[in-house]
């Protein structure tokens, strides 16, 4: 990933990453997703504990406070989550790379 505190940056270079491997995954992924209810509490706690990191990684770059940084920590929360990806680009038939790009304008456009 691009290092430096540009976030717009770093954020699109996570993303394409991200959204390469949900690609590469998507047939395991998928049923991850799909039967994460069912799962023992303990990985359900691992999966989130996974999630949350992967928010903190990309709101670091950002210097947001407040309600700011919590909208634009929700945002790249869905901006990261497979079933994102999944909508934009295996439901909708958007591309890779117009998912992140999709996704970089809506969370800066949230940071302000």
């Amino acid at each position: 990933m691009e290092q430096g505190g540009d976030p717009e940056g770093r954020l699109r270079a996570a993303l394409t990453d991200l959204y390469r491997f949900h690609r590469d995954g998507q047939d395991m992924l998928a049923l991850s997703h799909r039967d994460r209810a069912a799962m023992p509490a303990s990985q359900r706690e691992r999966l989130a504990a996974r999630d949350l990191y992967w928010r903190g990684l990309l709101l670091a770059p950002f210097r947001v406070r407040g309600a700011r940084r919590r909208r634009v920590g929700a945002v790249l929360g869905h901006a990261a989550a497979f079933p994102t990806w999944r909508s934009l680009c295996v439901d909708q038939g958007v591309s890779d790379a117009e998912a992140v790009v999709a996704m970089v304008a809506l969370a800066m456009a949230t940071a302000g």
